[in-house]
């Protein structure tokens, strides 16, 4: 895609008190409260609220032993689900400030996703399942095997997506699951030869975006009938063209309101993008560090960003790169310049 617009250590602001290891999940309330989550792997799962005037404040905090690999809003803002490394999904009350566990997988949960479509909490994990959870139960409404481990997922309902350790990703139509179809469509990617990273459903649920371990970013189209996929397009992203360096795609994410999304890389940078007109927007460069996670508030008015380390070069730069989580209002700036949205 093409560049323009290049902003070098934007001045954004910072929530206060981050967590001192790295955040893996991020994610906005999805009300117009201004309340942020963040999910961490100093096994801390936080709440900030940034109010009208861009000031934040600490609200929330539990914390387990173990790391925190996933986060994620009920609809109605009173509880966030936890995903972790002690194998569990629990949800958390955030006004009693109880923390209650809902399922348990053979091994990490790397994600949690709320869906109010369907009324249940679905788990993605290390074990190679995925389960469906309805918050009355002890055990699994359904438990889908798929061979590998979840590697990430996303969700704009009817579309799901798993990216999975064998680079497959698995896609489920969700409107399905009331007839007792819980198996998805599992798609070999032939043509990448690199790890998944991460990915996000387009915010009209049409296809989905896999960020990947090289600097590329592949668009995916789904067919709304039968949830079968079509390759979009592909572009590079978060490269250094002086050095031919190629960086991690951490994250990515969708702005609801305009349907345009961001990305997060290894190169300490967040680029927003317009898919429709295949072109970058604006890019952030310099930051404090490799961005870990992101998110778009659901109205599109502001975006956070973590940085921290990404364990990029392993165990012994751990402490190399201190954690922040900044915000910046973001509705402009992630504007389409195109006519087709």
């Amino acid at each position: 895609m093409q560049r323009t617009n290049t902003i070098n250590k934007p001045n954004d602001p910072c929530v206060p008190n981050p967590p001192n290891d790295t955040v893996q999940s991020l994610k906005w309330a999805p009300s117009q409260q201004g309340l942020l989550c963040a999910g961490s792997w100093n096994g801390s799962t936080s709440i900030w609220e940034v109010n009208s005037t861009g000031q934040s404040i600490a609200k929330l905090q539990v914390t387990q032993s173990e790391p925190i690999l996933s986060v994620s809003w009920k609809s109605d803002c009173t509880s966030v689900f936890i995903g972790g490394a002690d194998n569990q999904a629990k949800i958390w009350d955030i006004n009693t400030n109880q923390v209650r566990i809902i399922g348990t997988h053979q091994a990490p949960v790397r994600e949690v996703l709320w869906c109010e479509n369907i009324n249940h909490l679905i788990t993605g994990s290390w074990d190679g399942s995925v389960s469906f959870w309805d918050l009355r139960s002890p055990n699994p409404t359904a438990n889908v095997q798929l061979g590998s481990r979840v590697f990430g997922m996303s969700l704009k309902y009817p579309l799901m997506v798993a990216i999975l350790s064998d680079k497959k990703h698995a896609v489920w139509g969700l409107q399905f699951l009331q007839s007792g179809n819980t198996k998805p469509d599992i798609v070999p990617e032939t043509n990448v030869k690199v790890q998944f990273k991460c990915v996000e459903c387009y915010s009209d649920a049409s296809g989905f975006a896999i960020g990947l371990i090289e600097g590329r970013c592949a668009m995916k189209k789904v067919n709304p009938s039968t949830f079968r996929t079509e390759n979009d397009f592909t572009f590079k992203c978060h490269r250094d063209n002086a050095s031919q360096s190629a960086y991690s795609v951490n994250c990515i994410s969708f702005n609801q309101a305009h349907g345009t999304f961001a990305t997060g890389g290894s190169d300490s940078s967040v680029i927003f993008w317009d898919r429709f007109a295949k072109q970058c927007l604006k890019t952030f460069t310099g930051l404090d560090g490799p961005v870990t996670a992101i998110d778009f508030k659901q109205d599109g008015s502001l975006f956070a960003y973590a940085t921290g380390y990404d364990w990029a070069k392993g165990a012994d730069y751990a402490s190399s790169v201190p954690t922040k989580i900044s915000y910046r209002m973001a509705f402009d700036d992630s504007k389409p310049k195109s006519q087709y949205k």
